[in-house]
């Protein structure tokens, strides 16, 4: 019937009938899968996690886009397929009467989402609120769907395989994006209408490695893949399996580098530093460790700035004149500060917030408040800041808990990998992001999922390793 169909439509017809047709047997194929087995929901996920530059731009308003990624289109599939598979499923286990977590930290967190949708009603443009809350709503789906899927010791496994592989095939395409390639430089836009296009574009000749998505998003996401291999490296036992995954967080750390986002990478050294401490099996020749770490960077960082200079030499040539190669330095981001914080004393909004992106509408064109904190005080004012300091409070002393009370062992490795991440994800967030960042959600959803299994298991069994083959 397809190969009818496009036969059929082949005569004078646009390319974008061809890219709906094939993104349309694409979904379709997906949602299929995804019935038939909804556990392959969270490695989809997760390979399309980095695509954010293959993109669906609808124009709601003159100065409003709306972004629509293929993660987006897939996280609705998913939970869509998992109301359906579960509803239809009477002889299985009904895993979304399951507690999905902690049940006053889901009713905490859920209390934020539902202020902050609530909070669309003073928004300063309704039509930028809404594209604010449809994308908070997401992030909360993303959060829902890692929690309720991910139930036993292989699934997180496989969900924390899958995100390394990811991670790696992340950064080859970053190192790809700063070579001199003219047939990879890609930008492509089709207008389906005149306010719908769809976009995709990859560019090489980057003096900063750009990859599929944002710079700072890249890096923080390849922070995942080092700190989660590193928890698998303290745990295996075979010499091929450490090689490989010491190969790995080499290779991740050192594409990180050639994005030259210096608080992201300054976060994922500390969260590292972290883990060498914190794991008892990095921690046992802690000093040794420490030299290596230290060793193995400094020599990944002349790599660096040996090969980076002789790209730069290649690519600038190439450049446009007006080529601006740094980054947001503090004084600007004092500014957007500034700026947000005068909107809200203006509106005398200090208690229920300028409403749901409500800091950014006044930032435009800057795309974020660049500091997760303030943005929620900016938008969902002191009852917002105040609902997330306690979620965060809450959240982590139960985490520091449960990892206090563990054994040494798998469960145990990958608790402090994830405390790991949110640590650098939480010092990156001083200077960038704000609480709509889907990073966040994601470490946060893969988080309580782990903790969730961690708890579901007998004390005496909480120290057994599974091999990472």
């Amino acid at each position: 019937l397809t190969v009818f169909l496009i036969g059929y439509l082949s005569v004078d017809q646009p390319p974008i009938v061809y890219i709906s047709i094939i993104s349309a047997i694409v979904f379709v194929t997906i949602t299929v899968l995804f019935l038939r087995n909804i556990n392959i929901a969270i490695p989809v996920l997760i390979i399309l996690l980095p695509i954010q530059y293959l993109i669906l731009e609808i124009l709601t308003s003159k100065y409003n886009l709306a972004v629509v990624t293929p993660f987006d289109i897939f996280t609705v599939s998913a939970i869509i397929c998992l109301f359906i598979y579960k509803s239809t499923a009477k002889d299985r286990t009904i895993i979304l009467k399951e507690k999905t977590g902690p049940g006053y930290l889901s009713l905490l967190l859920f209390a934020l989402v539902a202020f902050g949708i609530l909070s669309v009603m003073w928004s300063p443009n309704i039509i930028h609120g809404l594209s604010f809350c449809i994308r908070l709503i997401l992030n909360y789906l993303i959060y829902l769907l890692l929690v309720v899927l991910l139930k036993n010791q292989g699934d997180v496994l496989r969900a924390i395989k899958t995100l390394i592989f990811t991670t790696v095939m992340t950064a080859a395409t970053m190192i790809v994006s700063i070579l001199p390639i003219d047939l990879l430089n890609i930008k492509k836009t089709y207008f389906l209408t005149k306010y719908l296009s769809l976009r995709f574009f990859f560019e090489t000749y980057q003096l900063r490695a750009s990859s599929i998505m944002e710079t700072h998003m890249a890096v923080t996401f390849l922070t995942f893949g080092v700190l989660f291999s590193m928890g698998l490296l303290s745990q295996s036992k075979g010499k091929k399996e450490k090689i490989l995954l010491s190969l790995i967080i080499i290779f991740l750390i050192l594409s990180a580098l050639y994005t030259k986002a210096r608080g992201p990478i300054a976060s994922m050294l500390v969260a590292i530093l972290f883990l060498i401490f914190a794991m008892k099996n990095f921690r046992t020749y802690f000093f040794r460790n420490l030299y290596l770490f230290a060793l193995c960077f400094t020599f990944l960082f002349g790599i660096f700035i040996t090969t980076s200079s002789y790209l730069t030499a290649i690519i600038k040539p190439y450049l446009p004149t007006a080529y601006y190669e740094g980054e947001h330095s503090f004084s600007d981001r004092l500014e957007y500060w500034e700026t947000a914080y005068n909107a809200l004393k203006n509106s005398d909004a200090y208690i229920q917030g300028l409403g749901a992106g409500g800091a950014t509408y006044y930032l435009y064109p800057v795309l974020h408040t660049h500091n997760i904190c303030l943005s929620i005080f900016f938008d969902l004012g002191l009852i917002g800041l105040v609902l997330f300091f306690i979620l965060i409070s809450i959240s982590m002393t139960k985490l520091f808990l449960t990892i206090r009370s563990l054994k040494e062992g798998f469960t145990k490795a990958m608790l402090l990998s994830t405390f790991g991440c949110i640590l650098a994800i939480g010092l990156a967030s001083l200077v960038d992001y704000n609480y709509n960042f889907y990073l966040l959600w994601f470490i946060m959803g893969l988080g309580t999922a782990i903790y969730r299994y961690a708890a579901s298991i007998p004390k005496e069994s909480l120290s057994n390793t599974m091999s990472i083959n």
